[in-house]
């Protein structure tokens, strides 16, 4: 199955690098992983740390727009709602990251 994944993963990757636009993508928790660590160009033993919640958000961009720096904006952020009420700085970090995506032509997406 890792096989499997992982040639996925890799054809995936491929499609998206050539795309000029967003892309929003649903994943359940080990592709999930197998793509962010790809993403950043990790092998499989690499991404099994990159935890991924259910209903969780990430962010895999590329950073100041080059094509060969393939970067992680964000990883498993909860939706801000759950953080609305917080005292906490945790909102402002989530929402200063969808903010900065937005600003440098990521386009915007729900929470």
């Amino acid at each position: 199955m890792p096989v499997q994944i992982s040639a996925r993963v890799d054809r995936l990757i491929q499609r998206l690098t050539k795309l000029d636009c967003n892309v929003a993508l649903f994943a359940n928790s080990h592709p999930g992983r197998v793509l962010a660590g790809y993403w950043i160009g990790s092998s499989v033993e690499y991404a099994q740390p990159f935890l991924l919640n259910a209903a969780s958000l990430g962010i895999l961009c590329f950073e100041h727009d080059r094509r060969d720096q393939l970067a992680i904006e964000l990883w498993n952020s909860a939706p801000l709602e759950l953080f609305s009420n917080q005292s906490s700085n945790i909102a402002q970090v989530y929402a200063t990251a969808i903010q900065r995506r937005e600003n440098e032509g990521g386009g915007t997406f729900a929470a």
